[in-house]
């Protein structure tokens, strides 16, 4: 009888360890699967974003491009500016721009000037 109960569990360990060994190449080739569809869908994120990061790069750099030489044909447009003589109303225009004087300290010897 001891010798049977070994025999059938023997007979069952070896099922066992067959339907185990089915099961892990089963989860090995799932998994295998399952990192390469996250592989792909995570290049493909990184991809959308590299390319929506340069399509910025490049439209805001045309974009100032583009506004510059508009800026530069619309100045050559423009007529050379000539000084204004004075007016009545209207001071002479000075080369230097005066400061004007900040007011005495306490304490500070007057300004002479």
């Amino acid at each position: 009888m001891r010798l049977d109960i070994n025999e059938k569990v023997d007979k069952l360990r070896s099922e066992l360890r067959g339907e185990m060994s089915g099961l892990r190449l089963d989860l090995n080739e799932k998994m295998d699967k399952l990192r390469s569809d996250f592989d792909t869908a995570l290049m493909s994120t990184v991809t959308w974003c590299a390319g929506i990061a340069i399509t910025l790069f490049v439209g805001m750099a045309g974009q100032g491009l583009y506004l510059g030489t508009q800026i530069n044909k619309l100045a050559a447009r423009l007529p050379p500016v000539s000084p204004v003589p004075p007016g009545p109303d209207r001071p002479a225009a000075s080369p230097a721009r005066t400061v004007p004087h900040a007011p005495p300290q306490p304490g500070s010897a007057p300004d002479t000037r």
